[in-house]
């Protein structure tokens, strides 16, 4: 009640007893009561008035602060209603998201509770949230015995440390069989930034880890095949080379035979057919004859034009006096040498001819050389001579 409503009705109380107690107007008033009367009538009434004009204020007043506050209260609930919808949409597609994601999402508190498992989890482990919520100890109890101390210990730590990696591990799912799964972890906050637990998120990953051990197998099985082909290839290849090295050496000392046997044994004969009577017939054929001998060892020649070359300037020396039929004695004189210096050059260049233990005659091979040598020089061009 307002203040002017308490001095109305304190005014008509007063009236209503002024009336009671015949204060009112008598018959036999005199003029200067009745006009003081009058007066306090006239007064009172004026005063009603204007408490009425207040009072008429002041019920439009309030009439205008009910209908501002209707109108608030109208748009605060229709605010309300509107962040309501809001709230529910997002926190049912949330809940979607949360409901219906294929990885087991988890939360933990600050102090290690789990407040919350995705309907996931029984799909990768064969137990409800529900079973988690009513045993603490199933989130636990369902990693395989042997990953479990790490995993304990993963959960302690991720408590202390904001920045774990993920891990792999093992579940013993309800039916008994073994699952591996791709553990993540990242911290949450609060408004304010104050750490208040972990988000979670387990990821099915057996099929991806039944193939990385069939491949892990695979590969090893591979190499053991590769390695073993590898030695039987390299033993084969050792046995290739071997046999490959003997059959390039029997070659060559078969060449250096047939390029001997054929300075011993045809070539003679041959400056014997030259050297007698013969008709040009015959000369002819003896030169067609040494023509085609010639071109049959011309590639013997080669393989020892080619050794010619390793002998060093001395043994060269030696070599040269050799060929021209030059005894050891002789050679020392001529060299100012010792005889027994001869005797080791002797031996190195049949050493390097590949004519040790060979029983050939050092004097034919080198005479062989010579040929190769004349056969192996370019043919000099027409016009080339020297003008006399």
């Amino acid at each position: 009640m307002s203040k002017k409503e308490k001095e109305f009705r304190a005014l008509r109380r007063q009236a209503e007893r002024m009336l009671q107690t015949g204060a009112g107007l008598r018959a036999d008033a005199r003029p200067e009561e009745l006009a003081a009367i009058l007066q306090e009538f006239e007064v009172r009434q004026i005063e009603l008035q204007l408490q009425n004009e207040e009072l008429i204020r002041a019920r439009q007043e309030l009439q205008q602060v009910n209908a501002e506050l209707e109108r608030q209260v109208a748009y605060r609930t229709l605010q309300l209603e509107k962040t309501n919808l809001l709230l529910r949409a997002s926190e049912e597609k949330y809940r979607t998201i949360a409901d219906y994601t294929c990885d087991w999402e988890y939360w933990l508190r600050e102090t290690g509770e789990c407040l919350y498992n995705s309907p996931s989890c029984e799909k990768i482990c064969g137990y409800t949230p529900e079973e988690f919520a009513a045993e603490p100890g199933l989130c636990l109890a369902v990693v395989h015995p042997a990953d479990r101390d790490m995993v304990a210990r993963h959960h302690e730590e991720e408590l202390l440390d904001k920045n774990l990696s993920g891990f792999d591990f093992r579940l013993t799912h309800k039916d008994g069989t073994v699952r591996w799964v791709s553990h993540a972890c990242r911290p949450v906050y609060n408004q304010e930034g104050k750490f208040i637990g972990r988000r979670g998120s387990l990821s099915d990953i057996t099929s991806r880890k039944k193939f990385e051990m069939e491949l892990q197998q695979a590969r090893a099985e591979l190499e053991t095949r590769v390695r073993a082909r590898t030695r039987e290839l390299e033993e084969a290849n050792v046995a290739l080379t071997v046999l490959l090295r003997k059959r390039i050496e029997d070659r060559h000392a078969l060449e250096e035979r047939i390029l001997v046997n054929t300075a011993d044994l045809v070539e003679p004969y041959l400056d014997k057919l030259e050297n007698s009577p013969l008709t040009p017939a015959q000369q002819n054929l003896v030169t067609v004859l040494r023509a085609n001998l010639a071109e049959l060892v011309s590639p013997f020649c080669r393989t020892i034009a080619v050794k010619f070359d390793r002998l060093t300037p001395a043994e060269t020396q030696v070599a040269n006096l050799v060929k021209l039929g030059k005894k050891t004695k002789e050679i020392a004189e001529l060299l100012n040498l010792s005889p027994g210096t001869i005797d080791i050059h002797r031996k190195n260049i049949r050493k390097k001819l590949g004519l040790t233990n060979q029983g050939a005659n050092l004097q034919s091979a080198l005479a062989v050389h010579a040929r190769a040598e004349e056969d192996l020089a370019p043919a000099p061009e027409e016009g080339s001579g020297k003008n006399d």
